[in-house]
């Protein structure tokens, strides 16, 4: 937990690739008579909040939900790097066919 207020508290969630933290993301929580709703996040567009927010939260169930949103983080964060890594590989391919064709 980073912050605490009266009634809310946020929450701080890192991604690594591997061993290498490489992003953190921040869910401020307010809390209410039948559980918690998302104040604000910096969470990526396409991670279902309002959904998982309902599916968990209305329940209490507030560190269910913080294990979804960081499964769809880690796997974000991991493609990312993934596919980052792949480009690189094939611009590195594409250059030392280039070399050898030039050495023929």
């Amino acid at each position: 937990m980073c912050e605490e207020g009266k009634n809310q508290f946020t929450v701080c969630l890192d991604a690594a690739y591997y061993d290498t933290v490489l992003d953190s993301y921040l869910i401020e929580f307010q809390m209410r008579d039948d559980g918690y709703f998302i104040q604000r996040h910096s969470l990526p567009e396409f991670i279902p909040t309002l959904t998982l927010e309902k599916e968990y939260l209305n329940s209490g169930d507030i560190s269910l939900f913080l294990a979804v949103i960081r499964s769809y983080l880690q796997a974000y964060v991991f493609k990312r790097e993934e596919i980052a890594r792949v480009k690189v590989c094939m611009i590195s391919s594409r250059f030392l066919d280039k070399e050898n064709m030039l050495n023929l």
